[in-house]
């Protein structure tokens, strides 16, 4: 850490430490991840670029409104277990958002260093690279004692998952209902393996089952919103994440897609007549 008569002094004049980027020859080659992310010592000297603002602009760019101050700075003292913590308070899923996020419209683009005419911080970098620690740093998020109240989530998308673990900190008994053979919605089906690994979302999703929630899948729930259903399964409230379409699915012999209907068993790409009937849960 940079001190000056022993305070902290960002090196805010050196340039931003770059991705460490698979070589085109390579990748050419594969569908492996393009970025492979920083390591400590890139870290290290990103974060040593962080001004500290007392008025961080990058927080108000932020969606959910990370503490990206307060994570930076428990990097540069390397405090990785401490800064996850951080970022968990607001966001469950930082190696998601830490790669997919187009965070130069958001954190990055707000960064005070852009009006200098520097480079802002990586901030999407530093929040993948504590995002990947989570095994290594062993942090899990503190969770409030159970209520005894159940909630159903309604679809795995980023809605869905970052909805169950927010409440499942709250001390709720969530359940998620899938309608797929996996969870992450979009984030497994809609996003390459280049740009965001499968392996990725699935360590998110058992953190969430660390958490104590519960994920049905093959399961598109019963109409939800009747009060005797809800009742019937013991359930509080439920949360709708099922996505902004019905899902499309390609059918033989002609390959148009059709929609599906509540209830219906999507079919699995390798088995597309695989029977519609679901029971009830």
């Amino acid at each position: 850490m940079p001190l000056v008569n022993g305070k902290y002094r960002a090196n805010n004049k050196d340039p931003r430490v770059p991705a460490n980027e698979v070589p085109a020859e390579v990748r050419a080659k594969n569908f492996e991840p393009v970025d492979t992310g920083y390591t400590t010592e890139d870290a290290l000297e990103e974060a040593n670029r962080c001004l500290d603002c007392k008025k961080p602009m990058c927080v108000k760019g932020c969606p959910v409104g990370i503490d990206i101050p307060t994570f930076i700075r428990q990097i540069r003292e390397e405090d990785f277990a401490g800064g996850l913590a951080t970022i968990r308070e607001s966001n469950m899923l930082p190696s998601v958002c830490g790669r997919v996020c187009p965070q130069e419209n958001q954190c990055e683009g707000n960064c005070i260093l852009n009006r200098t005419g520097n480079d802002p911080i990586a901030i999407g970098q530093l929040e993948r690279f504590l995002g990947d620690m989570t095994e290594s740093v062993g942090a899990t998020p503190v969770c409030k004692p159970a209520n005894g109240k159940k909630v159903a989530v309604v679809g795995s998308g980023p809605s869905g998952i970052a909805c169950a673990g927010a409440l499942a900190r709250e001390g709720f008994d969530v359940t998620v209902y899938e309608a797929f053979q996996t969870g992450g919605g979009v984030l497994t089906y809609g996003i390459p393996e280049f740009r965001l690994p499968k392996a990725i979302v699935k360590r998110e999703i058992d953190g969430l089952k660390d958490l104590g929630v519960k994920f049905e899948y093959d399961a598109v729930g019963p109409p939800l919103r009747r009060r005797r259903v809800l009742q019937r399964h013991g359930l509080r409230r439920h949360v709708h994440g099922c996505g902004r379409r019905p899902a499309q699915v390609l059918e033989h012999p002609r390959r148009e897609p059709s929609r599906r209907l509540l209830r219906q068993r999507v079919p699995h790409p390798r088995e597309p007549h695989e029977g519609h009937g679901l029971p009830r849960l």
